[in-house]
């Protein structure tokens, strides 16, 4: 059992590398060879415990970045690693579900795998972060299959290569890897040639405002006509611009509040008469249990357009602790929300700005983690984050593949709009067309090829998802129709 110990660390190891900073996207298609070893002719339980161990040390190595940034907010050392450890754990008990499967047939394997993966994206206070198919996100040719199967079919791809591969040395025989290496062929010649096709649709020049305002003063009353007047210059800087995107949170206060917050709207308008996004805080009245109406709020995207209607998306998909407390009843006693505004509430409804002929899907923050979230009859997508809390650790550049991934599987462009960076603009097929360094303050403009729809994979539905759900049920039913019989 201490060997298999040694291979799960080795393969969580592996796993943690294939993503920034170490960026080895390659390792992913080996990463899990010596994990299904470690599992290989053990208990139910033993798999379980083995699935738990090479998750949580996977997890925790991704997610390093949680240290220094509870670190940031003044908490303990030990409260802090702890964080890093528990976060990884509550992945890992996904990765020993999983362990269950790992003798079985390959694609049985890499089926339940995506399906764990889309399931741990439906709890409310887990982020789906890194996902097997982001460790690919520095491989343009690999991605362009996901605009007809969907990011999923990467994962699926990743673990039907290592579980074949595991097969085959177990066998000694080279059989078992010829399926999957006929998928690998077909996703590369595929990806070469649509990266080599011309992109389509029409031109426009959109900038991204990288302000660069510290934590430090981002919520200090002192500092709110200094974060004004950079606003302001970076708005006149972008006149010409047919799109300006400004990052998460930049307005410094709550703008349906502040006393002052609407003029300073109304000027930013005058400055610039072409669309632009700016995120901000907002109070909404909802009605309570009692019938009664509350203040509720929001962390918001809104569009200005010259003199026409803002436009508001209110972010769906809140930051556990960061935004609000998952249980507050329980442990809102010991865990206060990082945010210095307070709680906030998650919205309800997908939304699309509409700027002429942008239709724009707008995520905040973390929001681009979610394939669902991308779904909406947009042509552009608008990531807009505030990525300052996490210091100069590698967790803003792991946000950025998300936001690459999310682009080429939809076939529309996105702009990844982050305060103190990297920010970055991203062609239809997944490629940077520019971005900035970490913690420079700067604008840049480029032109944007805008299609006129997006992917199969975006107007219709989730091929890998549909397929996976039903060979994880036939493998159930094989399994204990198996089990029964024996």
């Amino acid at each position: 059992m201490f060997f298999s110990v040694l291979l799960c660390l080795m393969s969580g190891a592996m796993y943690g590398a294939a993503f920034p900073p170490a960026d080895l996207g390659f390792l992913a298609w080996f990463a899990l060879v010596p994990f299904f070893f470690a599992c290989a002719k053990k208990s139910r339980k033993q798999k379980l415990i083995l699935g738990f161990i090479s998750g949580t040390s996977a997890f925790s190595l991704k997610l390093y970045w949680l240290y220094p940034t509870i670190r940031f907010t003044g908490e303990s050392a030990a409260l802090s690693f702890s964080a890093v450890i528990l976060t990884g754990a509550c992945f890992a008990i996904f990765t020993a579900l999983w362990a269950l499967f790992s003798e079985e047939k390959s694609v049985y394997a890499a089926a339940a795998g995506v399906m764990l993966s889309w399931l741990g994206s439906k709890i409310i206070w887990v982020i789906p972060w890194c996902p097997l198919y982001v460790s690919q996100a520095s491989y343009p040719a690999m991605l362009q299959i996901c605009s007809i199967m969907g990011p999923y079919f990467l994962t699926f791809l990743i673990i039907y290569a290592n579980h074949s591969l595991y097969k085959a040395f177990e066998r000694g025989q080279f059989i078992p890897l010829i399926p999957p290496l006929v998928l690998i062929a077909v996703t590369v010649v595929y990806g070469i040639y649509k990266v080599r096709e011309p992109l389509s649709g029409g031109k426009y020049e959109i900038c991204v405002v990288q302000p660069c305002i510290s934590q430090d003063i981002k919520w200090d009353s002192r500092a709110i006509d200094v974060i004004k007047e950079k606003i302001k210059f970076f708005t006149a800087a972008s006149s010409r611009a047919d799109l300006t995107v400004f990052p998460e949170s930049v307005l410094p206060g709550i703008i349906n509040y502040d006393a002052d917050m609407y003029d300073f709207i109304v000027e930013i308008t005058k400055i610039k008469k072409s669309p632009s996004v700016l995120g901000a805080a907002f109070y909404t009245l909802e009605k309570n249990k009692k019938g009664g109406e509350r203040a509720v709020l929001k962390n918001s995207a809104m569009l200005l357009n010259g003199g026409k209607d803002i436009q508001f998306y209110f972010k769906r998909r809140l930051v556990p602790f960061g935004e609000f407390v998952p249980l507050r009843n329980i442990l809102g006693r010991f865990i206060k929300v990082i945010n210095e505004l307070g709680d906030f509430e998650s919205g309800k409804k997908a939304a699309i700005l509409g700027a002429d002929n942008l239709r724009i899907i707008p995520l905040i923050c973390s929001e681009s983690v979610y394939p669902d979230l991308w779904k909406g009859d947009g042509n552009i997508a608008i990531n807009i984050t505030n990525d300052a809390w996490f210091g100069k650790t590698a967790a803003a550049e792991q946000h950025l593949r998300h936001a690459i991934v999310g682009a080429v599987s939809c076939g529309i462009p996105a702009v990844f709009a982050s305060n103190t960076g990297p920010s970055a603009l991203i062609d239809s097929k997944g490629r940077v067309i520019r971005r900035s360094a970490l913690f420079e303050e700067c604008t840049f403009t480029e032109n944007v090829s805008v299609p006129e729809r997006g992917s199969f994979y975006l107007r219709y539905f989730d091929i890998t998802l549909a397929a996976s759900s039903i060979i994880v049920l036939f493998a159930m039913f094989a399994i204990f129709k198996g089990r029964r019989n024996g």
